[in-house]
């Protein structure tokens, strides 16, 4: 692949409506493209223009200040899958599309039942041992901004 070609493949997605590539959301071992992420997460979206980042050298890849970050696979086991798939299903009537970080937010803001959820960073990793994704999800509510003195 080219250089070109590599960096558009890998761009991180910065505004809410922009579609991210359905193979970066559901990563699948045996495509090329996703051989260097195995095993680590990569950021398929981050609102850049609206947060403080903080380098996570662990993770090796920027956090967002203030935001927590909630795994699908663990939100699916305290929320259910019932609940889970009603969120999907009603964020998909209400947007249009399951490919967004739009999605994704009104996706959580229905299953917290908390329409001020926001999502500020969107990574997806996945298991190497079982070839699963899971998708990462940086989000902050008006509670967490009152509590941290934001409000």
């Amino acid at each position: 692949m080219s250089e070109i070609h590599t960096r558009e493949i890998f761009r991180m997605r910065t505004e809410k409506t922009e579609a991210i590539p359905q193979w970066m959301l559901e990563p699948n071992y045996s495509d090329i493209r996703i051989q260097y992420f195995v095993g680590r997460e990569m950021s398929v979206f981050r609102d850049d223009d609206n947060v403080i980042l903080n380098y996570d050298k662990p993770r090796g890849d920027y956090s967002v200040e203030d935001a927590h970050y909630d795994y699908s696979d663990k939100l699916q086991e305290a929320l259910g899958i019932e609940v889970m798939e009603r969120a999907a299903n009603t964020a998909k009537e209400t947007v249009g599309n399951d490919n967004t970080a739009e999605y994704f937010e009104v996706m959580l803001q229905n299953a917290f039942e908390d329409p001020t959820i926001q999502l500020h960073h969107l990574l997806v990793s996945m298991n190497r041992f079982d070839g699963q994704h899971v998708r990462v999800y940086g989000i902050s509510s008006q509670a967490d901004r009152i509590a941290n003195g934001q409000e």
